[in-house]
């Protein structure tokens, strides 16, 4: 996908799975923030690994199920109240 990004003149390019099905969408500046940042924390699809806090907070558990649901790699407990 990097090689036919480089050589087309195109802005953007759909990657497709095997069903014809769109998985991703590839720019110019993503190749450039590839350049940029070679040492982004990316996941074995070479997708950006996410993060999120969450409180201590009863309702927060929802927050995680949808965190997990959502496919984040890592979530933070933040308990500054200190009443946890």
């Amino acid at each position: 996908a990097n090689k036919i990004l480089k050589e087309s003149k195109k802005g953007k390019l759909p990657v497709v799975s095997q069903q014809m099905r769109l998985v991703a969408l590839m720019s110019r500046a993503d190749l450039q923030k590839n350049a940029d940042y070679p040492n982004a924390t990316k996941d074995e699809r070479k997708q950006l690994m996410v993060a999120a806090a969450i409180g201590t907070r009863p309702a927060d558990r929802d927050r995680v199920r949808a965190l997990v649901a959502a496919g984040v790699n890592a979530i933070v407990v933040d308990s500054s109240q200190g009443d946890s």
